[in-house]
């Protein structure tokens, strides 16, 4: 019961509402459908420091990130598609934007950041660490409001790098037809300094 409570706070916190009918990036078909081969046709990466966009996403972690993932790496988180492996070198995980943080769960298998205008970045942690249920330290309660750089986990690294090792994480962010660029970062990212990304939107 409390698994179903909490997968129905996820569907309804990524998913837009009726009531709200000036969302800047909500679709008319109001689905949250995710196209891996476009969003990543719109991608473009850096080193550098990214320009300035319509909306702007900092990152939730600290840590080296990976542009795409092999397929072993895939199979250790469970999932297919192309997304995006962050190595983390720091215990601290905070809220990229000011919006909804909603989690699946106490071991982070899917926690998701929605902002008020409809952008979804999704964190996800390895199949090991959800299996032994054990070095996730949540700061805010499983269906919140948070704001930009707030503190939301702390992870027990040494812990966790017993069951896989090094300690990472994916960072998954949905597309939406709004989307018209997407510059991302590659390279060492700190979580509430350095934007992981920059979106330009159609006009």
């Amino acid at each position: 019961m409390a698994t179903r409570c909490r997968d129905e706070c996820i569907r309804k916190a990524t998913s837009s509402s009726r009531s709200q009918p000036k969302l800047l990036l909500v679709s008319s078909d109001r689905s949250w459908e995710h196209d891996v081969n476009s969003l990543f046709s719109k991608l473009k990466f850096s080193n550098d420091r990214l320009p300035n966009a319509d909306l702007s996403v900092k990152s939730p972690v600290t840590g080296a990130l990976q542009q795409q993932l092999d397929g072993e790496a895939y199979l250790q988180f469970g999932l297919l598609g192309e997304l995006q492996q962050v190595l983390l070198s720091s215990n601290e995980l905070v809220a990229p934007f000011s919006g909804r943080c909603v989690r699946r769960d106490e071991t982070a298998s899917l926690l998701s950041f929605v902002h008020p205008q409809g952008l979804r970045l999704d964190v996800l942690f390895p199949n090991a660490y959800q299996q032994h249920g054990q070095g996730f330290f949540w700061h805010v309660p499983v269906d919140s409001q948070v704001q930009s750089g707030q503190p939301v986990l702390t992870i027990d690294g040494s812990r966790l790098q017993q069951w896989q090792a090094p300690v990472s994480c994916l960072l998954q962010l949905h597309d939406h037809p709004k989307f018209q660029t997407i510059h991302g970062r590659t390279g060492f990212i700190s979580a509430a300094d350095d934007l992981l990304y920059s979106i330009e939107l159609k006009k």
